[in-house]
């Protein structure tokens, strides 16, 4: 019997924007952890909106701040509006978001919803962990949907 962890295809990762290191090592705890990074997306949520004049999205990584959503939700950021409204087999966060933001998250489809050290309720699974490192996160993400058939 196959585990959900090797099912996964699609997935989203939704991680407070710290540097640019911190990104590449969920990049590479996500290649390592046997997730096929063509249909791996990750939305950094900046915490300041004009560190998105400095930092550069593609089609994969997408940066994102709350005050890119209007006051009646509605996203005016094109390549995270197109994220948004794909389907994932996985939406993973790590910590917790503005109340906008997860209205956001809220309205995306996704089969399974891993929340990674956040008190927020929308999550099949909530894990806590001291460990925050990406590599222990998202193996410890792994470690308990391989159990789960």
């Amino acid at each position: 019997m196959d585990n959900i962890w090797n099912s996964l295809n699609k997935i989203v990762l939704f991680v407070s924007y710290e540097s640019m290191a911190q990104l590449e090592s969920y990049k590479k705890a996500l290649t390592l952890a046997g997730l096929l990074r063509e249909n791996c997306y990750i939305i950094a949520i900046v915490e300041n909106k004009k560190q998105l004049e400095s930092l550069k999205s593609d089609d994969r990584l997408v940066f994102f701040h709350e005050k890119e959503i209007s006051f009646l939700g509605k996203n005016k950021n094109d390549l995270a509006k197109e994220i948004f409204s794909k389907s994932f087999d996985l939406q993973m966060s790590v910590g917790d978001v503005t109340k906008k933001i997860m209205k956001q998250l809220v309205q995306m489809k996704a089969k399974l919803r891993i929340g990674l050290n956040t008190k927020q309720g929308i999550f099949d699974i909530n894990l806590q962990s001291e460990d925050t490192t990406p590599s222990h996160l998202i193996n410890f993400a792994k470690s308990i949907t391989e159990k789960l058939s």
